[in-house]
């Protein structure tokens, strides 16, 4: 069904009250988006905003919600996941290599710059860089000793909070 836009003369196609994911349309603005009409949309958990008609029509890339989805997903993996202060207790024991690693040493990898192999540490979001050495077994013994300082700690609370629930 189309529609006269009021203010523009353009015919737009008229989605007012369709549901697209948890946001359903409320009217047209005056606002275009890569020619697209963008419409005001009301979100199932009360929120107010704006999308482009393209945007609503793409489901599956973000567009299913004023943002309070992703926040919940998020909010649900890390209970699911095992965080302790931002940190995935998962990933931290987990002692699989990433793909593209050449050391065979986890957080450890050459650096061409440098000419040195640099030892790092991924620890509540944030790279810690541990040093650069000539000899990579220098490199790993230190990536080693940052593991003993950040990750035993939060390893050993989560196992004294599931301990509790037991």
């Amino acid at each position: 069904m189309k529609t006269k836009h009021d203010k523009t003369s353009r015919w737009i196609t008229d989605i007012t009250s369709q549901t697209f994911g948890l946001l359903t349309a409320l009217r047209p603005t005056d606002k275009r988006t890569y020619g697209a009409v963008v419409w005001e949309c009301e979100c199932k958990c009360g929120n107010v905003i704006e999308r482009s008609i393209r945007s609503l029509q793409t489901i599956g890339k973000g567009n299913q919600s004023c943002g309070c989805l992703a926040s919940e997903i998020i909010k649900t993996n890390r209970q699911n996941a095992n965080f302790i202060d931002g940190t995935c207790i998962e990933k931290i024991r987990a002692q699989t290599l990433l793909q593209n690693n050449t050391s065979g040493i986890r957080g450890v990898h050459w650096d061409r710059n440098a000419n040195k192999w640099r030892a790092v540490i991924y620890f509540k979001g944030k790279q810690i860089h541990l040093g650069l050495f000539s000899n990579i077994d220098d490199a790993a013994k230190i990536r080693k000793a940052a593991e003993d300082v950040y990750f035993k700690p939060i390893i050993e609370e989560f196992e004294a909070r599931k301990a509790e629930i037991v």
